[in-house]
């Protein structure tokens, strides 16, 4: 079990969850994916994070050196810099740019594999064969955050990026990790967030409310709570 607490005054999740964090820009999402990820480091769990708009030093930095973080690094070698790409160490995996949705599931499966999750399918984003065996032993706990759909959507098209969250999201879900996928909602056709939101098995949404940004969730509890600002979930404004 997955638990959010204190980050969102929510029931622990099962293993396999996909969730679709939501707003507009500054209303606080990233930190509540941060957060969550850190309650995961506090039991143990291992992440994986797939950085479109910060370098895996950034989020290193964030949560600490000793912290079991694995970044699939998207921006480093896109800044213009001599980067090495591939593999560069035990827990960081470069590929060129955001637009590298193949490299990107290669690094993504790199690491599944390696951190004993089970499942045998590959994150390509055109198909997801999973292995389905319950007989062997207990995966491990692994919390994955997309950083994020609308970085990935700017460097390619709606079917394409669908193709790959589909197969994204089918192989987390055979390993049993708990997923966390952003998205901002401004400057973005609803029409495509609405199809790309079909994968999710619920939606932490969130706002700039008068006091500062808000929270609430839709489906998490069979049910959508009311808005509540976020530094009652235990998140930080910023």
């Amino acid at each position: 079990m997955y638990r959010l607490a204190p980050v969102l005054d929510t029931p622990p999740l099962g293993p396999g969850a996909v969730l679709l964090l939501e707003g507009p820009p500054m209303s606080g999402k990233a930190n509540l994916a941060q957060r969550l990820l850190d309650v995961g480091f506090e039991a143990g769990e291992p992440a994986i994070v797939v950085a479109t708009k910060k370098p895996a030093s950034w989020y290193r930095k964030q949560h600490g050196a000793d912290a079991p973080l694995f970044v699939v690094d998207c921006v480093s070698a896109a800044s213009g810099r001599a980067v090495e790409r591939g593999r560069i160490d035990d827990r960081t995996y470069v590929v060129g740019s955001p637009a590298d949705l193949t490299g990107i599931g290669i690094g993504i499966s790199q690491f599944l594999d390696e951190l004993d999750t089970g499942g045998e399918a590959d994150v390509d984003g055109d198909d997801v064969d999973a292995d389905t065996d319950t007989d062997g032993p207990e995966p491990t706990p692994v919390r994955f955050y997309l950083d994020s759909i609308s970085t990935l959507l700017a460097y390619s098209t709606p079917d394409q990026l669908y193709r790959f969250l589909h197969a994204l999201t089918g192989r987390t879900r055979s390993v049993g990790a708990l997923a966390l996928c952003l998205a901002h909602t401004s400057g973005v056709d609803e029409s495509e967030i609405a199809r790309f939101r079909s994968l999710f098995d619920a939606t932490v949404e969130t706002r700039a409310g008068e006091d500062g940004p808000e929270v609430r969730t839709r489906g998490l509890d069979d049910d959508t709570t009311g808005w509540r600002p976020i530094q009652q979930s235990g998140g930080v404004h910023r």
